[in-house]
């Protein structure tokens, strides 16, 4: 009978040191497994991270691309329209009640649209109206709905020799105009 019992604790001893063994390569298996995860989730922080670089790069390139764009030809027409409005309202203001010819109004009126878009183009740093910035183009108008004589400087708003001539030329009152 001991001889049995050994025989069965053998048995016994056999099957534990089987299952040990299988546990053993299923451990090693699920090692595998969970290495080759932590390997994938380190490749796709690697990647996310890459594409938040680029993100931010896209970001900036067409941040830098919008504020290079030059007006289109709407908005062109629109600011010429705005000066245009803003000439004839400060040539009106410029002579006030005065009663001058059409040839002194619209001398000056072109001298006053001059002086606006030499003032816009100094303002936006352009050596064209044209190529103001589309980025600007609300900037632009708001400042010209606020424009004024003040704007302008003392040269821009003199009466030029040209105006003095027509103005004595057609009896104009510019009596106290500079």
């Amino acid at each position: 009978m001991t001889e049995l019992l050994n025989n069965a604790e053998l048995n016994q001893l056999e099957a534990i040191s089987f299952t040990l063994q299988r546990q053993d390569d299923a451990s090693k298996a699920i090692q595998k497994v969970v290495n080759s995860m932590i390997a994938t989730k380190n490749e796709v922080v690697g990647i996310k991270n890459e594409m938040m670089d680029m993100k931010g790069e896209i970001k900036a390139d067409i941040k830098e691309l919008r504020d290079s764009i030059a007006l289109n030809d709407e908005e062109i027409k629109d600011i010429q329209s705005a000066v245009g409005t803003v000439a004839w309202r400060l040539t009106k203001e410029y002579f006030g009640e005065r009663n001058v010819s059409d040839d002194l109004f619209m001398a000056k009126l072109g001298h006053l649209r001059t002086g606006v878009y030499y003032h816009l183009k100094k303002t936006f740093e352009t050596g064209r109206y044209t190529r103001l910035k589309r980025i600007d183009f609300k900037k632009v108008m708001n400042k010209l709905t606020s424009f004024g004589l003040s704007d302008l400087e003392d040269y821009q708003t003199r009466l030029t020799p040209r105006q003095k001539e027509i103005a004595a030329l057609n009896d104009d009152d510019v009596i106290g105009l500079r």
